[in-house]
């Protein structure tokens, strides 16, 4: 909380000075997620931000119907109808930063999607209203976001704008919380938010029972059981590697539809009996903990395909000490019992 107070301290200084490098460094970070709505209408400076985010929208919008074909025939046609949105050093680099995302095969629609991104990333969809945005219907039809690595220390209310969104890659960025505009998003169903700065998982979580793939590796927290709670049990693919995590709850074994838990680079040493009721689990990943006895409950799990448990301190080979299904592909790279003369 004192964090929060300091972060928007930061902001109103930068806009009561009217330092606009400063301001903008800011606001791409996403601080304007700290002001209310009065709050962001009273300063001239955010007014103008928003006025130029909805310019940079049309200009988008203009450039699609500008050009009107389905599909960009080359790099020069994408830098000749897109680039003179951004400055020059972006608008040398544009074709090539097309070609790494789509090859060959790029349409209007990516390009959209594309542009889009950059300006969440730029921070305008703080400045923006929803109601600025229902001027824009294109957003509702856009069905992936991938904001890794940008900085991102809040997400924009404005999120729930995106109501076809279902994936959102947010990856190494700095967030340590999210808008609950995100909850309203019924079509997400994979949510990456690993090596972020979450202390805590927001309550909201649980009631997105559309959502079967979520990804919360680097975890901060040491209250495992707490995040538990709070995630929902539709979900099929978990990722909690890196989490500080020692001991798993016996609430794990509510999570009845997981075919993916990846528990990679922990402290474990045992998994819980409540284990035996993830009969649809098929993969599993313990590489890098502190197994040194092989977790029997594992061979209770009938679709179990994979165990990756590479990395432990498994002195003796347990495919020889436990009597194991051969259709079960084990990991053991790096044990102790790998290095015996």
């Amino acid at each position: 909380m004192q964090e929060l107070v300091s972060q928007k301290e930061e902001l109103m200084k930068a806009l009561n000075s009217n330092e606009m490098d400063a301001i903008r460094s800011l606001i791409k970070k996403g601080y304007l997620e700290l002001l209310s709505e009065e709050e962001k209408k009273s300063h001239e400076k955010i007014r103008e931000i928003r006025i130029e985010g909805l310019e940079k929208m049309r200009s988008i919008i203009r450039a699609i119907e500008s050009y009107g074909a389905p599909k960009i025939r080359d790099y020069k046609e994408c830098k000749e109808h897109f680039g003179h949105l951004y400055d020059e050093s972006l608008t040398k680099g544009l074709d090539a930063y097309y070609r790494s995302y789509f090859g060959e095969n790029i349409s209007w629609r990516n390009i959209f999607d594309i542009e889009i991104e950059r300006l969440l990333v730029e921070g305008y969809f703080s400045a923006l209203s929803e109601s600025d945005l229902e001027e824009f219907p294109e957003i509702k039809e856009v069905e992936e976001l991938y904001l890794e690595k940008k900085d991102l220390h809040f997400l924009p209310e404005t999120i729930s704008c995106f109501s076809s969104l279902k994936r959102i890659v947010l990856k190494f960025n700095k967030l340590s919380t999210l808008p609950e505009s995100i909850s309203r998003l019924r079509s997400l169903d994979a949510l990456e938010l690993g090596y972020n700065q979450f202390s805590a998982i927001p309550d909201f979580l649980k009631s997105m029972d559309k959502l079967i793939i979520l990804y919360l590796s680097g975890l901060q927290s040491s209250d495992i059981e707490d995040i538990l709670s709070k995630l929902p049990r539709s979900l099929k693919k978990l990722s909690l590697t890196n989490s500080n995590i020692s001991e798993l709850p016996d609430s794990i074994g509510e999570f009845t539809s997981l075919k993916y838990l990846g528990l990679s680079e922990n402290s474990l040493t045992s998994l819980s009996d409540t284990f035996a009721n993830l009969k649809n689990l098929t993969k599993i990943s313990l590489k890098n903990n502190q197994f040194s006895d092989f977790p029997g409950v594992l061979l209770k799990l009938p679709k179990l395909e994979l165990i990756n448990l590479a990395y432990n301190e498994f002195k003796e080979n347990p495919k020889i000490t436990h009597d194991i299904d051969e259709s079960i592909t084990i990991y053991l790279a790096n044990n102790p019992f790998l290095f015996k003369n």
